[in-house]
């Protein structure tokens, strides 16, 4: 079990792996690959749903899928059964308060430590979930309460294992944090990336591109950005085709980028 002097330790970086789960805006759950219930989901998961998070774990996940998107759900299931993995798939969940929301999920079956577990990442519509929500934190500062207990799954485990990539930049447009799965991706080591400018690892004729550049600065006057495709480059100079979004947060007062990006090709 983690505990709480870990966590807190772990608060003295405003850009770390625990932070970023927690603000970025998709959702991050993972499931007992045989009962499909619950184990961990991040706060943006819950404020989607509406729920808290003891209200949810432990729960098994298909009580909130509407009956007439099951089908759906069990196709998948074989495709996870067969080769390991799932890509995105058009579902519907049922928010506490019965409401049906469209939500799309991407999964995977992974190893954390000896314990077999199904990771799934969950997007939404076009605005991000806070938009509902102004007022409120989406990082719950009452640490004891939120994590500890609740969680043996290490942030830096969950975020280097999601089926997106996921970056920080600050407003200058600088990488603060990437998660390991986009620096593979580019052939990078999430170390490389830090520090340097965000368009240094898009496709030089794309990161010329006026109405490309007008997409990420959107973030800043909007809040966010929403998907679209871009060539990024990888460090062998290959072209990778990716979508990207971002939306606009705040760590420790500090205005920052938090891109999601998901692979094309």
């Amino acid at each position: 079990m983690l505990t709480l002097e870990y966590y807190l330790k772990r608060y003295e970086n405003p850009f770390d792996a625990f932070y970023v789960l927690e603000k970025m805006d998709a959702g991050v759950c993972v499931l007992d690959p045989e009962t499909l219930a619950f184990r961990y989901l991040n706060q943006k998961a819950c404020t989607f749903l509406g729920y808290e998070k003891h209200q949810l774990l432990g729960r098994n996940s298909l009580e909130i899928v509407p009956e007439h998107y099951l089908n759906v759900w069990e196709k998948h299931r074989n495709t996870l059964d067969h080769v390991g993995h799932y890509g995105w798939m058009d579902i519907a969940l049922c928010n506490a308060q019965g409401k049906e929301l469209p939500a799309r999920f991407k999964g995977h079956y992974a190893k954390h430590g000896d314990d077999d577990v199904l990771l799934s990442t969950m997007q939404w519509d076009s605005l991000p979930a806070r938009s509902a929500h102004p007022t409120t934190e989406t990082f719950c500062k009452n640490v004891d309460a939120m994590m500890v207990g609740e969680l043996d799954f290490d942030p830096e485990w969950l975020m280097d294992n999601l089926a997106l990539g996921v970056g920080v930049a600050s407003a200058d447009g600088l990488i603060r944090y990437v998660n390991r799965v986009h620096a593979d991706w580019l052939g990078y080591d999430p170390n490389e990336m830090l520090g340097k400018p965000n368009l240094d690892f898009i496709h030089p004729d794309a990161a010329r591109d006026p109405t490309v550049t007008h997409k990420f600065l959107s973030v800043l006057s909007l809040g966010y950005y929403d998907w679209f495709e871009v060539p990024a480059q990888r460090k062998n100079s290959e072209p990778v085709k990716i979508r990207a979004r971002g939306t606009l947060e705040k760590f420790h007062n500090r205005k920052c980028v938090v891109g999601l990006f998901d692979r094309l090709d």
